[in-house]
């Protein structure tokens, strides 16, 4: 919560990023933000992929997830357990391999 209340505190100055902001504009900087053209752009772009995931993807992704499902033809409790294990080994070996990627290359 403090790194968005300290870009909050910190969007009310013109700063640069270097020291302590010092010049206070107040709201100025969400005024040339919302008449920007970009930002107008920004905001229907991500509409549209809102509405493109939510129409499309969740409803394919359910469609595939629930075949799958009842293809493989088990029980409630022992789909969520096998599914917690998978789930636990493949982050595993995301974190080691991460971990191992980052001692190479220090």
């Amino acid at each position: 919560m403090l790194p968005i209340g300290e870009a909050g505190y910190y969007s009310l100055f013109r700063w640069n990023g270097y020291g302590e902001p010092s010049q206070w504009v107040e709201f100025s900087n969400y005024v040339r933000l919302f008449n920007h053209s970009a930002f107008d752009t920004a905001v229907w772009n991500t509409l549209k992929i809102i509405v493109i995931s939510l129409v499309i993807q969740l409803p394919l992704a359910l469609i595939i997830a629930l075949s799958i499902y009842k293809k493989a033809g088990v029980t409630a409790y022992s789909d969520s357990f096998s599914s917690c294990l998978i789930f636990w080994q493949k982050w595993r070996q995301v974190l080691f391999g991460v971990l191992c990627s980052t001692v190479i290359t220090v």
